[in-house]
């Protein structure tokens, strides 16, 4: 269904957060010609920092942070031979480092896409990786949001852009700088269903993938089983409404580790600089928090697949620090429900309203235009909350571990994972 398919459709918005712009180096243009402030003699720096205290933007000019590149695409498009161009980051040394190849989603390298992407290669580059951010449309000429508008086009982008993938792994096998046994992948929404499918392959060619908000209907899988033959990590937004997580959450592997990893409150796009905003019908936006440690979870979970060799040499990572997680007692949930209503995104990207009432009542609305309802009943049982449906969820009861944070709830079934997260408003 097009609700859940990936990406951004068109251009977003370019209007961050207070706080969260940051200077991402120089354009090609800088690299290649130089900055006003670069051709400038010292004595006119130093006329322009007591002026305009200009300091800033003379170093941030000075800074080089990558090389752009080219190399052949193994299959044509549209019978014509196709070059992939890329943004190569790389750190001090001579190596051999491991790699990361991260890939954009359906919307392509729009300003606000190249940023995110950059900063992800900025942060791997500082923690001894070497990125190549590949520009799969742009070389081949497809328009800012084109891809996104067909169910086709998806289809055969997710198709080609796993070749992309392989084909950006040879040439950084061809790179002497670079470890061609710890080369790892990472894709935004569209980027990530083809994350999904490199996981997936029947010989496996990345030591594992991280996949930003993909649609996981992208998985091959039996039920809730899913063959992986190499890792991966899923990091998605509890409130999206374009690629909802709750067939991530559902996955359960049979092969590679797999995990998923659900920020409460957080919608699609999370990692782009851009304000909350309705786009296409959906939401996408910013969220620093969800953004900082996204980042971090894939670095570690690159981290603990580095072959042995590798990980002995790379520096160490400070141990993370970890929050334990505090659940409500039964007579706080008890408390807690009748005073407000439960808001959620459901499996087919609906949103949904739910109220409970002191009685054990319960009854919820979903849908753009609340067109589907239902009622049942609610009850603590410990230290638990309890609901089944009449209909919804197949009328089934459930029971769950209750934590919240702000106005943010998440439910957690027996085995201590997040089942569904969503907000609770008073």
């Amino acid at each position: 269904m097009m609700r859940a398919l990936d990406g951004v459709v068109g251009n977003l918005i370019e209007t961050p957060e207070p706080g969260t712009i940051r200077d991402i180096g120089p354009t090609p243009e800088h690299r290649r010609q130089g900055s006003f402030a670069c051709r400038l003699l010292p004595w006119q720096l130093l006329y322009l920092w007591f002026v305009f205290g200009c300091l800033f933007c003379v170093t941030t000019a000075l800074a080089e942070s990558f090389d752009e590149i080219s190399f052949a695409a193994s299959t044509p498009y549209d019978d014509r031979a196709v070059m992939l161009r890329a943004e190569l980051f790389k750190p001090d040394g001579d190596g051999p480092f491991p790699a990361v190849v991260l890939m954009h989603g359906c919307g392509g390298l729009q300003a606000p896409v190249r940023a995110a992407l950059r900063k992800h290669a900025e942060y791997l580059v500082r923690h001894g990786f070497v990125a190549l951010s590949l520009d799969s449309f742009g070389s081949r000429q497809n328009g800012e949001g084109w891809v996104c508008k067909s169910f086709e086009r998806l289809m055969a982008a997710r198709r080609y852009r796993v070749a992309d993938a392989l084909d950006a792994l040879k040439h950084l096998g061809s790179l002497g700088f670079v470890d061609t046994d710890n080369v790892f992948q990472m894709g935004q929404s569209n980027g990530g269903s083809v994350s999904i499918r490199l996981a997936q392959l029947d010989v496996p060619a990345f030591r594992a993938s991280a996949a930003y908000y993909p649609w996981c209907g992208t998985f091959n899988r039996l039920g809730s089983k899913a063959m992986l033959t190499s890792p991966l990590i899923v990091l998605a937004g509890a409130n999206d409404d374009w690629t909802p997580p709750a067939d991530c959450m559902t996955v359960q592997s049979t092969g590679a580790d797999y995990q998923s990893i659900v920020y409460p409150g957080v919608v699609h796009s999370f990692d782009l600089e851009i304000s909350r905003q309705a786009y296409q019908g959906h939401q996408v936006g910013h969220d620093r928090a969800a953004a900082n440690d996204s980042r971090e979870q894939m670095l570690r979970f690159f981290y603990s697949h580095l072959t042995e060799t590798m990980r002995a040499k790379m520096p160490l990572l400070k141990p993370q620090e970890t929050v334990p997680v505090v659940f409500l007692s039964g007579a706080e949930i008890r408390q807690l429900m009748p005073s407000g209503k439960l808001k959620g995104i459901n499996a087919y990207g609906n949103p949904y309203t739910v109220s409970y009432s002191a009685d054990g009542e319960m009854s919820g609305v979903a849908g753009k235009a609340d067109e589907y309802s239902d009622t049942g009943k609610w009850w603590v049982k410990d230290d638990t909350f309890c609901r089944q449906y009449t209909s919804w969820l197949n009328g089934k009861a459930d029971c769950f571990m209750v934590s919240v944070a702000a106005d943010a709830i998440s439910f957690y079934d027996s085995t201590g994972n997040i089942a569904s997260s969503g907000s609770f408003q008073r």
